[in-house]
């Protein structure tokens, strides 16, 4: 866990930001990139450049894209006695940040299984909060939770529960190194330098109602937001291409099961951002771009993926080949 303005340099899967004094509190309205000091090591990384684009709206609009027709993340339409499997629907962004658009018949019970449970911890431990103040609407409407439990607490979590009209939300993301295999950054190595937050509602005022002197972020895990972005990257990219083509450790890395308390760092091997990117609000809700990232003299394909464009957040690259 991370604290006031400490660097980040250590390997960590689960991460969040703390403020011992809320006078330092960012803004409400206001987007920032926390720590704000610290040594920052730049590394040479790839470019980017987008040849399709989908965008998500505030506003949910459903739409059902051609069915793929086998499973997107282990490539089969048959079992091993050469049955039919049967295929669902998938989202491309999770349905539960508020995202309606389908690719039909694109992934077998057994992955559905696997990505529908990292996106349910993503969602609970990372997102509901920012969901019922946004009124995002996921698979059953709008989130019905009326207060939450609003972490206090430093090295150690401390919950309290907080009615949602004062309930302190902080949309908060992970910044990353560019990933190794677009950068000069070595593999197997922690990826994370920043976090990206943007305040909602927080403030000194409303906290101290209820005596709280102390507050930290949402924690992120790592693996799992990792395991997202690249789902999020595979599935529109299987719209346009054969996702059977793409890299196994970047299916395994959706696909593998990553316990909870398993120190990893792989996930960063293939999700980054780019320094270069440019992350300046838009009237979008999510954002999505294919195309390639040059690096080295090759060229690879790629996805930009981008939550919450609309409150600056940043944008992870995905390399599919």
């Amino acid at each position: 866990m991370r604290g006031d303005n400490s660097p980040l340099t250590e390997a960590s899967r689960y991460l969040k930001f703390s403020w011992a004094d809320l006078d330092l509190l960012p803004e409400r309205g206001k987007t920032v990139s926390m720590p704000s000091s610290g040594a920052l090591y730049l590394r040479s990384a790839g470019s980017f450049t987008s040849t399709h684009s989908m965008s998500f709206s505030p506003v949910k609009a459903r739409q059902a894209l051609p069915p793929l027709g086998y499973c997107a993340f282990c490539g089969r339409d048959k079992d091993a006695k050469g049955k039919a499997l049967k295929l669902t629907d998938e989202h491309i962004v999770p349905e539960f940040l508020g995202a309606g658009i389908e690719l039909r018949r694109a992934t077998c019970v057994a992955c559905q299984a696997i990505t529908a449970r990292f996106e349910s911890e993503i969602a609970r431990h990372m997102f509901d909060p920012v969901r019922k103040h946004l009124g995002l609407n996921g698979k059953s409407g709008v989130i019905e939770n009326t207060n939450f439990p609003a972490d206090i607490g430093r090295e150690e979590s401390d919950r309290v529960f907080i009615p949602i009209i004062h309930y302190p939300t902080v949309l908060v993301l992970p910044m990353l190194f560019p990933a190794s295999v677009y950068s000069s950054r070595s593999s197997d190595t922690d990826g994370l330098y920043r976090l990206r937050m943007h305040n909602i509602n927080a403030s000194k005022r409303n906290l101290e109602q209820y005596e709280i002197g102390t507050l930290s972020t949402q924690a992120i895990d790592t693996v799992r937001f990792c395991q997202m972005i690249a789902k999020i990257g595979v599935t529109y990219a299987a719209s346009k291409f054969d996702p059977r083509t793409f890299s196994p450790d970047l299916m395994q890395l959706i696909t593998a099961d990553m316990p909870n308390g398993t120190a990893q760092a792989s996930h960063y091997n293939r999700v980054g951002c780019i320094w270069d990117s440019q992350d300046s609000a838009t009237s979008d809700l999510h954002q999505l771009e294919l195309g390639t990232i040059d690096w080295l003299g090759q060229s690879m394909l790629a996805v930009k993926v981008r939550l919450f464009a609309c409150y600056e957040m940043p944008s992870y690259f995905v390399a599919l080949n």
